[in-house]
């Protein structure tokens, strides 16, 4: 078989799964996706998919022994290439790097000093990277300058807000305990990363100290603090990204309710940016 409609019928046949789906289904598949080659042709003159009626008389496409005996083989050239191109030991990897430098080394500290602190108490924005049984997740967090709250030199306490109601952070926290964070200030390229270990509190003093003059948080994460230290500037003065210059005009892609409605199939309201901004608004 030759590329482009090699590679896209294997495609095909690794979609329609062992499972098989709906004849319907697969031809709106194929006539949105890639209706100018003969990807549906080739898979049936090759004799890789079957098809055949259902118990409810509906007309089921599925994988044929052939088709299943070529994705077989696709599957087993992958799997040679990525143990000949994949790194399994720190001996490789370290092979291509050189040993970090003492000062990269003793930068992190296992509490936070003077820097961390005025650094969390001038930064509005953290993202919370977890890991838990229900996945991973990165997460974006932030208010007014200062909204994480330094308790001491090994204690943060991160409030919640109003949002999606995923859970995604909190589920990760209960399963693992185990939290990053990536603290960020507008204009400064340097950044701050702690480690460590999290219980989702609902401790009167905690909500207390995280209370302002819009809400007091149903739940606070409270970070007993493992690792801390300042990461160079390099990412961000190669992204640019505080930048004048590198601003995108937000017309560049839909909005998000358009974005969400066409992954999901569901219909949302049909609103401009602006009018998400004004929504949003009472929970910010």
């Amino acid at each position: 078989m030759a590329d482009p409609v090699d590679a896209l019928v294997l495609d095909l046949l690794e979609w329609i799964g062992p499972a098989g789906r709906p004849y319907r289904e697969v031809i709106e598949a194929w006539r949105t996706s890639c209706p100018r080659l003969p990807v549906w042709e080739e898979a049936n003159a090759r004799g890789l998919i079957d098809h055949g009626q259902s118990g409810n008389a509906e007309m089921m496409v599925s994988v044929s022994a052939l088709g299943a005996e070529r994705l077989a083989e696709r599957r087993r050239s992958l799997d040679g290439a990525a143990s000949r191109d994949t790194l399994t030991s720190l001996d490789d990897l370290r092979a291509l790097f050189a040993e970090p430098r003492e000062r990269a080394v003793k930068k992190q500290i296992d509490w936070l000093d003077i820097h961390c602190r005025s650094y969390v108490a001038l930064s509005p924005f953290v993202v919370l990277a977890t890991a838990g049984g229900s996945g991973i997740d990165a997460s974006p967090r932030g208010g007014v300058p200062g909204f994480v709250k330094v308790v001491d030199a090994h204690t943060l306490l991160l409030p919640d807000a109003p949002g999606n109601n995923r859970l995604d952070s909190f589920r990760n926290i209960l399963d693992t305990a185990q939290v990053g964070l990536l603290f960020m200030i507008p204009g400064f390229d340097e950044t701050l990363r702690v480690n460590g270990t999290a219980v989702l509190s609902t401790t009167p003093a905690d909500l207390a100290l995280c209370t302002d003059e819009r809400r007091t948080p149903k739940v606070v994460i409270r970070v007993t603090v493992r690792e801390a230290y300042l990461h160079c500037a390099k990412a961000f003065m190669r992204s640019r990204l505080w930048d004048e210059s590198s601003k995108v005009d937000r017309a560049g892609l839909p909005t998000l309710g358009q974005m969400i409605g066409d992954q999901t199939g569901i219909a949302g309201p049909v609103e401009t940016h602006e009018q998400m901004i004004k929504r949003y608004l009472p929970d910010l």
